[in-house]
């Protein structure tokens, strides 16, 4: 437990905090609270087109016409995974542009790869992630295929 002497002294270093005042540094921040998945408020990431997700969105709709709650989630699984394919695609992409060109003078170039390149292995974390979401996404196809069929019969 702390003393209130500590207390005191933190509240008072905290005021004298200010944050990155660097671009980096607010840009590098401003991720601090990125959240992926369950917990995200968005599937697009700020180096991302909020509209190609958007057209995505309506293609799949479009294409397979969801009449259930079901089967909207399947759609939407569908979308999840086509999306984040596509991001990991870009993602290896830039990475090797990251690792092969001058990464030095403008590191936010390639944002995906420079976080994919963080890990060592990031190669093959970036092919099983491919291969489990192509997994995902056939299941969801196979699925919602099973679905209309069944509500088609």
């Amino acid at each position: 437990m702390s003393t209130l002497s500590q207390i005191a002294a933190n509240r008072r270093n905290a005021q004298l905090s200010t944050g990155p005042t660097s671009v980096t540094g607010k840009a590098a921040s401003s991720m601090n609270s990125l959240k992926s998945g369950l917990h995200a408020k968005s599937l697009v990431l700020p180096c991302e087109n909020r509209a190609d997700l958007q057209q995505l969105i309506d293609d799949f709709y479009q294409h397979h016409q969801p009449a259930t709650p079901d089967a909207r989630s399947f759609v939407d699984d569908l979308i999840r995974c086509e999306w984040t394919l596509r991001r990991l695609d870009n993602a290896e992409t830039q990475t090797w542009r990251y690792q092969n060109e001058d990464k030095l003078r403008d590191p936010e170039k390639f944002p995906l790869g420079k976080s994919a390149t963080y890990n060592p292995n990031s190669f093959s974390k970036l092919q099983y992630r491919l291969d489990a979401t192509r997994r995902a996404r056939d299941r969801a196809l196979l699925a919602l295929e099973k679905l209309q069929a069944k509500t088609a019969a």
